[in-house]
């Protein structure tokens, strides 16, 4: 009779654990959080607009004069690649981002006041930037940031005349200016993310010089400036929070 009591009494016991645990409350499962924090690298692609202004400084051309300013204006395709670190604090993302690739600048017309054809343009080059990156996260998976620093081209002038007056000439050099922008970008899982950004380059002005046949110097100026949009897509990898847990923003 003993062991049949002490049974019941451990049967009632279980029965009632059991309902009062299927009354408590399931606790929500932590969302997951993302870490910015570390380095990636990853592609872009994307279409700018482009202004050349060329100075004829020397005035060259017969119907022009000193100061004499050709505008010419492309649209083109470029792309490249980006690689850089990120280092979150709560819901602020600061870091480096370097771009380097192709841009299409391709572009020549008529010199103004020329009589004989001269031509006179911009050819596609390599271009690269060095960018200090400042965000701010408008929830775990979206990143609204800005961007700038220092920019390079290294696109070669263009010039051709049918005069015969014309011997020899320099090219421009490496062109050297800066970018400034900005855009948003997603987290698309633990690792990969997309990216659309805007950025206007400046990358300031070179000269060259054109010889006629007697040896006289005849100097141009090359302005150049573009404005893009791209897309992106970067792979992170790495931590830079140094063994201790990213400070994480609630949301």
């Amino acid at each position: 009779m003993k062991k049949f009591l002490i049974a019941g009494v451990a049967a009632a016991t279980f029965c009632g654990a059991s309902a009062f645990a299927a009354d408590m409350p399931m606790k929500a499962a932590p969302a997951a959080v993302f870490n910015w924090s570390g380095f990636y690298i990853g592609g872009n692609i994307g279409e700018e607009w482009s202004r050349d202004r060329v100075t004829d400084v020397d005035g060259y051309a017969a119907a022009g004069g000193p100061g004499t300013l050709t505008k010419l204006r492309n649209t083109g395709v470029f792309g490249g690649m980006q690689s850089g670190f990120n280092i979150q604090s709560g819901s602020w993302v600061y870091g480096y981002e370097g771009d380097s690739g192709w841009m299409n600048l391709s572009k020549k017309g008529l010199l103004t006041g020329t009589t004989s054809g001269t031509m006179v343009g911009m050819k596609s080059g390599f271009y690269g930037d060095m960018t200090g990156r400042f965000g701010a996260l408008i929830n775990p998976t979206t990143l609204v940031y800005v961007k700038g620093g220092w920019a390079y081209y290294e696109g070669r002038d263009f010039f051709s005349t049918v005069t015969g007056s014309f011997s020899s000439k320099t090219h421009t050099g490496l062109f050297s200016g800066w970018t400034l922008g900005g855009g948003v970008e997603w987290r698309l899982g633990s690792n990969w993310s997309a990216k659309l950004e805007y950025l206007h380059f400046d990358f300031g002005s070179e000269h060259f010089t054109v010889f006629n046949a007697i040896g006289t110097p005849f100097r141009f100026r090359e302005s150049v400036t573009a404005d893009t949009v791209k897309i992106g897509l970067n792979y992170k990898w790495g931590d830079l929070s140094w063994g201790k847990s990213p400070v994480v923003a609630k949301y």
